[in-house]
């Protein structure tokens, strides 16, 4: 019984990833192949945001695309991942987190597009290379910026969570 239902969990979610990934827009077949491969390396968790590296990471860049650090600071591991994104004090505080939000809204980005997408299988700790493109305003100034990250995560109780953020 437990296994069906960890079964049909797997399926739903497998089912939503491949379905964000084609509302993300039109990925060229070599990313969608890589997201495909890591939407499907399961966590031994049952909680679907975290199943696969591939939930992990839409977690995380909607959390970057909608400037929401809770939800950014809820895909890091407490020990490695805070400290890997934060050189001071990681945020704690319902407050902290919408201090920080604002911060980021400052620069008013936008137009985030997912450019690369590189899964690295690894049962223990894979990795995900990726980079992205969105714009941002500064004093009227308009700038496209990319930022090239990777990702290294590690399977907990939560699921796969990222132990390491890091600008590649």
């Amino acid at each position: 019984m437990v296994n069906k239902a960890l079964f049909q969990l797997r399926l739903i979610v497998v089912i939503s990833c491949l379905a964000w990934a084609h509302a993300q827009g039109q990925y060229s077949q070599a990313i969608q192949q890589q997201m495909n491969a890591a939407g499907a390396q399961y966590s031994s968790a049952t909680s679907p945001t975290y199943a696969t590296p591939l939930a992990t990471f839409q977690t995380y860049f909607n959390a970057v695309q909608t400037l929401n650090v809770a939800s950014l600071c809820g895909t890091l591991t407490s020990s490695n991942g805070l400290s890997s994104v934060f050189d001071t004090t990681p945020p704690s505080t319902t407050s902290d987190y919408a201090s920080l939000s604002t911060a980021m809204a400052a620069g008013s980005p936008t137009n985030y597009v997912l450019t690369s997408f590189v899964f690295h299988t690894d049962p223990t700790r894979p990795t995900i290379t990726a980079a992205y493109t969105h714009t941002v305003t500064v004093n009227g100034h308009t700038s496209k910026l990319t930022d090239n990250i990777v990702l290294t995560l590690v399977d907990t109780a939560q699921g796969w969570m990222i132990d390491n953020l890091s600008d590649k």
